[in-house]
């Protein structure tokens, strides 16, 4: 019985979380539609006249552009996150000689926080 109140109040929280992260999303979506006018008479109502030009209008003055390099970005970072996955899963699985103040930072290479003296060849 405990379990499953817990699961409920899990569920509760996750949805809650995204209402809280979709819920903006809409508002700016929407508010695209409007004139500038209501956008700022009105910013929490729905837009009286639908104007479909203003993302014409962006998407012509250069957001495709934009859009285009935040994908190149996106990806390009993701090739690098997978990259640094590999190389911490082989580091984590490795077996290395024990040396003192050395060790594997987040990025991958030595992260040394001490003086080590003493041999360091693995």
């Amino acid at each position: 019985m405990k379990k499953k109140i817990l699961h409920v109040i899990a569920y509760v929280l996750f949805i809650l979380f995204t209402v809280i992260i979709i819920l903006p999303l809409i508002w700016m979506a929407v508010t695209g539609f409007k004139t500038n006018q209501e956008m700022f008479l009105a910013p929490f109502s729905l837009p009286e006249q639908w104007v479909w030009q203003n993302y014409v209008d962006a998407w012509n003055q250069g957001i495709g552009i934009y859009l285009k390099q935040r994908c190149y970005y996106g990806y390009g970072n993701g090739f690098i996150y997978i990259c640094e996955l590999s190389g911490g899963i082989s580091a984590g699985k490795a077996e290395f000689q024990e040396q003192k103040g050395v060790g594997i930072s987040d990025s991958g290479g030595p992260d040394v926080s001490a003086p080590v003296v003493g041999n360091l060849s693995v």
